[in-house]
């Protein structure tokens, strides 16, 4: 099933990244990123669907989550920093936090993950 498809999303907003990074010193980089992303569903099936061991019937009002949290910590060593050029390579430590839920009729059932993902940063 596809939520927005077969759902369609409620009251749409505005999300946010957020992204730090310290200088500790020319050669030394920490950057911190957050990711979160959190969409609400509703609306009706127009067959049954079977979700994370459970029956949707068609018809009936369910509303649904889909949320994808990101996190990122990074470790940069520059190996050329000036006015004009920037060059580095380092490792990003990555966590995902995602989940999927459907409610109908007062039952709700989710699908929850989450993951490390190591990463190589360069810049």
């Amino acid at each position: 099933f596809s939520m927005t498809d077969d759902l369609g999303a409620e009251d749409p907003r505005a999300f946010f990244r957020g992204r730090a990074t310290w200088h500790i010193s020319p050669k030394h980089d920490v950057a911190v990123l957050v990711a979160p992303l959190e969409m609400d569903y509703a609306g009706n099936f127009d067959r049954p669907i079977a979700f994370n061991g459970a029956a949707f019937a068609a018809g009936a009002q369910t509303t649904g989550r889909f949320r994808f949290d990101s996190y990122r910590l990074t470790y940069r060593y520059n190996f050329v920093r000036t006015e004009n050029v920037t060059f580095g390579m380092g490792l990003t430590a990555k966590v995902r936090d995602a989940e999927v839920s459907l409610t109908q009729n007062g039952r709700t059932t989710t699908d929850s993950d989450t993951g490390f993902v190591p990463l190589i940063n360069y810049q």
